[in-house]
């Protein structure tokens, strides 16, 4: 299904034609009919000589309603440009072809209306002036058809024109993310509330959830319709009425998208290549603020121009665009620019960012990274897209791409398979965004070893709450630089792979001590408790504890309990001789282990508990019975 949309001077004929082409008079209004001008957009649908419908939106031709034309443009697979042949080229023709080029309407007929009130050399001279006024816009070379919307003359030329471009327009594509760009909004008896507009990027059931941005509203489609015929489904490119369940009539209006929940959020910001028109009255400044039109709706932004001061007449630039109000649009979305007093349209392009950053003016590689975005490969598209949201997943990817859907995968596959792309936590980043993560990480890790020279690792929530990382991320940041050798996973807490515990100034003189007063009694060494008593506080030092801990972690010292540690020797040599034990007894009491070992029941109970942790013996009443583990397993090998 494919939308044309009028566009041409008032009291040109466009509403007539559209009458007589279709037999459906789109001036809806009363005022229009008391007038006999269009006022707001009127909406047709023609049956081509093939069977295929195409629908027809109808725009007002009057200066004073170039809003109103702005919001039927949007999202047109061709426009129908009416031209008087008694007047020929006006004001307003002029601005809608400046708005259709500025928009990239590409496919296009010129109905030379009225051509029945003039003679053959001047209908001449009028189509010679219209092609030369075409000439070097979208529309450049489109077909003149003299037409008399009153005599019926010319209208299957015409119709035959429409369906030679209509051919030749691009299919609308289903990029599965359906959006309605809403551009009427009614209510009947019976059915409630009703939107109306063309329908974009997918499809449309019954039934459906439905959310209606930029406010979020939550709604169904109980009913559609198209060109007054109830459907199932409607497909992109359709006009299309929704009969929404639970929305009132008050909280819509004209630049409302529906859309299903959450393929769309709204933005304050794009990121858009400009081009000024040539003629305008005056360059646009840095800072001027402008009404910006896309799709139905309509805002006023403020422009932020990303290099140099100004754009000039017929120039093109690159413009970060601060909306007043949020809207729902995508990238690669045409747009309008007009100046607020007086009204004059400025320029206009594409959308490039929907949902950009705050932009610094003059960021370097900024610009580059836009180019790239507009006019990039595929692959291009892919990576400058995901640089935008990572970490994502592969489906917001997708949509937020602005490729056809099924093209995607296959270019995220070969991207990360070159590294251009890099797996986290089943999110995506670029290599640039991972690098950046990566080195935070390590960063953050540098600076806790730096500081706690002692501690094996860092704990795991300190880091993260550091890092500010979502916990997925966190998570599979983690896995990937343990997989990469980059870090050490201890469980509760992670270090960097070259990190080891380091004993200097005051904590090497604590150290010391502590291994001095633990060797001098080996077997009976001082506790915890006692060593606090005998060590002499070092001024700077860290804990005793703390000490302790890391003279463990270096495997000096073997904790047994909360309050005794062994030197290692030492303890390598009580499991040698309770292992020999065991090898010709098979079992071993409390006082034969107090006695083979040489020490006290302070000692070795904690020592024999120990044995019991680790598996290597087990608890049967008094006695110790081998276990699972070997006492070797103990003294890495040696009995």
């Amino acid at each position: 299904m494919l939308t044309i949309g009028t566009a041409g001077h008032v009291d040109h004929g466009k509403s007539t034609l559209i009458e007589t082409l279709t037999g459906i008079d789109p001036d809806r209004l009363r005022e229009e009919k008391a007038r006999g001008m269009t006022i707001d957009l009127g909406f047709a649908w023609l049956r081509l000589p093939d069977g295929r419908e195409i629908s027809i939106v109808d725009v007002p031709g009057h200066e004073r309603f170039i809003k109103n034309m702005l919001a039927g443009v949007g999202g047109i697979d061709a426009a129908l440009l009416v031209i008087a042949a008694d007047e020929g080229i006006m004001p307003q023709t002029r601005e809608h072809l400046d708005i259709l080029d500025l928009i990239g309407v590409k496919h296009g007929v010129v109905a030379l209306t009225k051509a029945d009130l003039v003679d053959d050399e001047w209908r001449a001279f009028v189509a010679e002036e219209v092609r030369e006024t075409l000439r070097g816009t979208s529309l450049s070379g489109a077909s003149i058809v003299p037409v008399s919307a009153l005599a019926g003359s010319g209208l299957p030329e015409l119709v035959t024109a429409l369906v030679a471009v209509l051919d030749d327009a691009p299919v609308r594509r289903d990029l599965g993310r359906p959006r309605m760009p809403v551009d009427r909004v009614f209510s009947l008896a019976g059915f409630g509330t009703i939107v109306t507009g063309t329908l974009r990027d997918g499809s449309l059931e019954v039934g459906q959830e439905l959310e209606v941005l930029p406010d979020g509203l939550r709604t169904r489609a109980r009913g559609l319709q198209s060109h007054r015929t109830k459907v199932g489904v409607a497909r992109p490119g359709r006009r299309v009425a929704i009969n929404l369940a639970g929305v009132a009539i008050d909280d819509l209006g004209r630049g409302a998208v529906v859309s299903l929940p959450g393929v769309m959020r709204p933005t304050l910001a794009v990121d858009v290549r400009v081009r000024i028109l040539a003629g305008v009255s005056r360059p646009l400044p840095h800072g001027a603020l402008v009404g910006f039109h896309t799709g139905t709706s309509e805002t006023i932004a403020r422009v932020h121009i990303l290099e140099g001061d100004r754009i000039e007449e017929g120039a093109t630039g690159w413009v970060h665009l601060r909306l007043a109000h949020p809207v729902a649009v995508a990238r690669d979305d045409d747009f309008i620019i007009r100046a607020l007093s007086p009204g004059e349209t400025l320029g206009g392009g594409r959308i490039i960012d929907a949902h950009p950053a705050v932009r610094r003016r003059h960021q370097a590689g900024l610009v580059a990274a836009l180019e790239v975005l507009a006019d990039g490969s595929p692959e291009d598209v892919v990576v400058g897209t995901l640089a935008r949201i990572e970490p994502a997943s592969s489906g917001d990817l997708i949509a937020a791409c602005g490729l056809m859907p099924a093209t995607v995968p296959p270019l995220i596959e070969a991207l990360l398979a070159q590294g251009e792309i890099v797996p986290v936590g089943g999110l995506t980043y670029t290599r640039g965004g991972w690098n950046r993560v990566s080195d935070r990480l390590v960063t953050a890790l540098d600076a806790y070893h730096s500081e706690f020279p002692l501690r094996p690792f860092m704990p795991k929530e300190e880091l993260k709450n550091r890092l500010g990382l979502p916990t997925r991320v966190f998570a599979g940041a983690l896995t990937r630089m343990a997989s990469l050798d980059a870090v050490v996973d201890g469980g509760t807490g992670v270090r960097s792979a070259g990190h080891l515990v380091r004993f200097t100034g005051a904590a090497l003189l604590v150290s010391e001590a502590i291994t001095t007063a633990i060797g001098r009694v080996p077997l009976a060494p001082p506790t915890l408790t006692e060593l606090a008593a005998l060590i002499v506080e070092v001024r700077g030092a860290p804990s005793l504890e703390e000490v302790v801990g890391a003279l463990v972690v270096t495997g000096a010292l073997v904790k047994v309990s909360d309050d005794v540690y062994f030197d290692r020797n030492a303890f390598e040599e009580m499991v040698t001789r309770v292992g020999r034990h065991f090898r010709v007894r098979g079992e071993i009491t409390v006082a034969e282990a107090r006695d083979l070992i040489g020490t006290s029941r302070k000692y070795v109970l904690p020592f024999l508990e120990y044995l019991d942790r680790e598996k290597v013996t087990r608890r049967n009443g008094d006695l110790r019975l081998p276990g699972s583990r070997a006492f070797a397993d103990l003294t890495g090998g040696r009995e």
